[in-house]
């Protein structure tokens, strides 16, 4: 009985003493490798966020939903900053705002647009922003659909494509 006691009381000093963590070095908290810590990005994210940059800069168009009012708001700034970020080297940014309504706010949009390309190192001639639709982006559907028709009846006419004909009834 004696002799369990003191294996418990040692048991329980021990825990004490050295905590419930395993601490390897000092005072950093041991991270096991298979989770990696919160604050390090994963090559997933980073292409990602290399993705997205790329696709803000092909689009490089700013939309009413990115104002507030007169004023870019938080969705405006990040795809600002993304639009710059996936450009190419030594290529000026040109920014496209394509919003409804009179042309003193659009005016004011642009100048706002302006100010935050500043804000974010571009200036000058490597800024450039204009009012309406980016025209490298979009196209117009009848011309594919036209297109889709046309294959469409050069494949009958080889014979290929479409169903295949009925069995013969019996």
């Amino acid at each position: 009985m004696n002799k369990t006691k003191i294996i418990l009381a040692s048991l329980a000093l021990s825990l004490v003493t050295t905590g419930c963590t395993l601490n390897k070095q000092g005072d950093e908290k041991w991270q096991d490798p298979f989770f990696p810590s919160e604050d390090k990005k994963s090559s997933v994210d980073i292409m990602l966020e290399h993705t997205r940059a790329k696709g803000a800069a092909e689009d490089a168009t700013l939309y009413a939903a990115h104002f507030d009012g007169d004023e870019l708001n938080g969705l405006g700034q990040h795809k600002l900053a993304l639009i710059v970020k996936g450009r190419q080297k030594n290529v000026p940014v040109t920014v496209y705002v394509n919003t409804p309504g009179e042309q003193d706010r659009i005016a004011k949009r642009v100048a706002m647009v302006e100010s935050a390309l500043g804000k974010l190192g571009v200036y000058g001639s490597d800024a450039k922003v204009e009012q309406g639709q980016n025209p490298k982006v979009g196209a117009p559907a009848a011309k594919a659909a036209k297109a889709l028709q046309g294959d469409d009846a050069k494949a009958g006419a080889e014979g290929g494509g479409g169903a295949a004909p009925a069995a013969p009834a019996k």
